[in-house]
């Protein structure tokens, strides 16, 4: 979910009506069956929760464009009776600090996320692996969803829980509508319990 913090949820949550076209529209499933789906849901966002340090690379082909210290946190709130997962992300390039916000969500049998980077608003789906270990996110806002995903897998090591992030983005490049690919690779390793810190809101 980083990216999706820095390129990578969420104020009232009716603020989710970008949203509401990207829910199912098949017959919903019987109650406890729902249930049981979204308590599932719940335990995989769950391990998100605590505080998260590591370093991630931009990478254009094989070249490393730029390398950036990222600080992440999780926690659950509940906003307006719904069960959100919020994220804060610090992340440290060149001398300078940026900061992203996310509230992530359950909502009809699937995952969302919205995320707030210093006033740049991105909504995202989450697809979940069979084994359950992996969150590919789409973007469920833009013109060209093909062109962007992140994937969020967990691994166990010796050390502990680490979040390993990947993700592409095809950018223009030109006037001529040529385009380039940008990878990028982060690992983040789990090294405590969440502390928010007090951001500043945009005017």
């Amino acid at each position: 979910m980083l990216t999706r913090l820095t390129v990578a949820a969420l104020a009232c949550l009716c603020a989710l009506s970008p949203l509401q076209a990207q829910t199912d529209t098949t017959k919903a499933a019987p109650e406890l069956a729902s249930d049981e789906r979204t308590a599932a849901l719940n335990a995989v966002l769950d391990r998100y929760v605590g505080r998260w340090v590591g370093k991630f690379e931009i990478r254009s082909m094989a070249r490393v464009l730029q390398s950036i210290e990222v600080e992440q946190q999780y926690w659950w709130d509940e906003v307006d009776g719904i069960h959100v997962l919020k994220g804060q992300a610090v992340m440290a390039a060149h001398g300078e600090l940026s900061t992203s916000l996310s509230r992530t969500y359950i909502q009809s049998g699937r995952i969302y996320s919205e995320t707030d980077q210093e006033g740049r608003e991105h909504f995202f789906v989450a697809k979940l692996s069979d084994d359950g270990n992996t969150l590919s996110w789409l973007p469920a806002d833009d013109a060209n969803p093909l062109g962007r995903k992140l994937t969020d897998t967990f691994v166990e090591t010796p050390e502990g829980t680490m979040l390993v992030i990947e993700s592409y983005e095809e950018i223009p490049i030109d006037n001529a509508g040529n385009r380039a690919m940008l990878t990028m690779r982060g690992e983040l390793k789990r090294v405590g319990d969440a502390s928010p810190l007090q951001m500043p809101t945009p005017n």
